[in-house]
């Protein structure tokens, strides 16, 4: 099954977008899929419904750094490097989507009681997410696999 596969079914499963990409990348990227569950356990929502960026964002910033940061060079630039692959993740997700935070992406801010339980009633996360969560495993895939 390919990535976008799995974090879709992930998804449907009750996992949060955070939770379903870091999790299939995971066993790849030398972390064990049950520990990246929980390590992105506080990002989905938009951090955990406090208003805050997409959790397909926020796992997919957790595979980025997993992949791409570097423990042969300086710290400093093994930090340079993730942030140049995180810009180019962020720009192209804001070029598919226009915004990264959950709020403008749903159009609920779901820091709000009322405007969390309007989107759980009205099935905003099964209707909108899924193309996040889809467009985030994609530009994925076509920067993991770009070896610069």
């Amino acid at each position: 099954m390919e990535y976008t596969e799995l974090a879709l079914s992930r998804f449907t499963e009750g996992y949060s977008c955070s939770q379903s990409i870091l999790s299939v990348f995971a066993p790849d990227l030398g972390l064990d899929d049950k520990a990246a569950v929980k390590a992105a356990s506080a990002f989905g929502g938009g951090l955990a419904h406090l208003d805050g960026p997409c959790g397909a964002v926020t796992g997919a910033l957790m595979v980025i750094g997993l992949a791409k940061f570097r423990e042969d060079i300086d710290v400093g630039a093994a930090k340079r490097e993730v942030y140049e692959v995180t810009d180019r993740f962020v720009r192209e997700f804001v070029k598919r989507n226009g915004h990264i935070g959950c709020t403008q992406l749903l159009g609920y801010n779901l820091s709000k009681p009322d405007e969390l339980q309007r989107a759980i009633d009205e099935q905003k996360f099964s209707d909108v997410c899924p193309k996040y969560l889809q467009d985030g495993v994609e530009i994925l895939e076509s920067l993991l696999d770009d070896p610069t």
